[in-house]
């Protein structure tokens, strides 16, 4: 028995482990290839949650570093059976969201006790309040190419000054925005905060 189990309160589930997470996402993923694709949304195909992880700690040490002092919430697009949610709660100690259309999803996301919602985010006229999160996660929902960059920009426009994009297979890259990491279909960018013209 570890020292860190027998200091654990007996009323508290022991905290999966980013290996635990990874192979959820794995056992998922398998039982995607016998379901119907969907004619407009990617099926559920993570991204590596261990690559995902150093995105969010570089997202995470930003926001500290840059003195943000309130409980970091993070917003995931596509939030899937909610393994990535439950790292940010868990690991991080974020305030965590996930929007997904797809309800199977939803009820496994919520067995790991992550906050999400059923939304299809595809409806532009009608969309979360991007400006909130100080992190928002997208990974490429819509396989409408048009479609996939108007809503990626829409999201980027509404997100407010000094907030973290984590996006994977992105569409629109946000130009003139803080590079914090970027690597092949993945980056981690924080939108400028404006600063007030000089006379």
């Amino acid at each position: 028995m570890s020292v860190a189990w027998s200091q654990r309160k007996p009323e508290e589930p022991e905290i999966l482990t980013l290996n635990e997470l990874f192979k959820m996402e794995m056992r998922q993923l398998s039982r995607e290839r016998g379901r119907e694709p969907d004619p407009n949304s990617w099926r559920w195909s993570p991204s590596d949650i261990r690559l995902w992880d150093q995105m969010l700690s570089i997202a995470n040490s930003y926001l500290v570093k840059s003195g943000h002092t309130n409980q970091i919430s993070l917003w995931e697009a596509g939030s899937g059976i909610g393994t990535k949610l439950y790292r940010a709660k868990h690991h991080y100690g974020m305030i965590e969201y996930g929007f997904e259309l797809f309800d199977y999803y939803i009820e496994e996301a919520r067995k790991l006790g992550v906050a999400c919602e059923q939304r299809d985010l595809s409806d532009l006229g009608n969309q979360p309040s991007w400006e909130v999160p100080d992190i928002v996660f997208t990974a490429r929902p819509f396989k409408d190419e048009l479609l996939e960059n108007k809503w990626e920009k829409l999201v980027q426009d509404q997100m407010r000054p000094g907030a973290v994009l984590i996006s994977t297979f992105t569409s629109r890259k946000p130009y003139g925005w803080t590079v914090l990491y970027r690597a092949t279909f993945r980056g981690v960018w924080a939108k400028p905060v404006a600063h007030p013209s000089e006379p």
